[in-house]
């Protein structure tokens, strides 16, 4: 039995969540695809290095999980649902790219009217392809709201 209090219980799954995200990170940095346009690491290490470090990161992974139960400390459930984290994120991009308009970025100095003309309809183009996925995300939490709740077998 576990004699830790509440809050080295708390305090070890923050440093352990944490410890998580920093393996996830090393884990993308070694990606062979970009998930983004804008690349933040060039991959210095070859595909057996990577291979190496993956199987080391996976065994770390699975002593910090070793340790939680030894300790008895259950992971929290997860409980943000990800099509709220997508409409959020969207949200959160679709404001950011408001403040790019040429109108909005006057206090950068003069832009010339067709660098002008081209930002505006390409923030247009994007824009709209964001109102389109926001639309489509609304629409299918719609329709999981709609959806009749799983129905509980007797006994359980």
């Amino acid at each position: 039995m576990s004699r830790l209090n509440e809050n080295h219980r708390r305090r070890l799954l923050a440093a352990f969540r944490h410890a998580d995200e920093l393996l996830i990170q090393s884990l993308n940095a070694l990606g062979t695809a970009p998930h983004g346009i804008y690349r933040r690491h060039v991959r210095d290490i070859s595909e057996p290095e990577a291979r190496l470090v993956e199987s080391h990161i996976e065994k770390i992974r699975e002593h910090l999980g070793k340790l939680l139960e030894r300790l008895q400390i259950a992971l929290p459930r997860p409980s943000t649902p990800s099509s709220w984290v997508l409409r959020t994120n969207l949200t959160s991009l679709d404001i950011s790219l408001e403040d790019l308009y040429p109108e909005k970025m006057r206090g950068y100095g003069d832009m010339d009217r067709a660098s002008a003309g081209d930002l505006t309809k390409g923030l247009d183009e994007i824009r709209e392809q964001l109102r389109q996925l926001l639309a489509f995300l609304a629409e299918a939490n719609t329709a999981r709201e709609r959806r009749p709740a799983p129905q509980q077998r007797e006994g359980k």
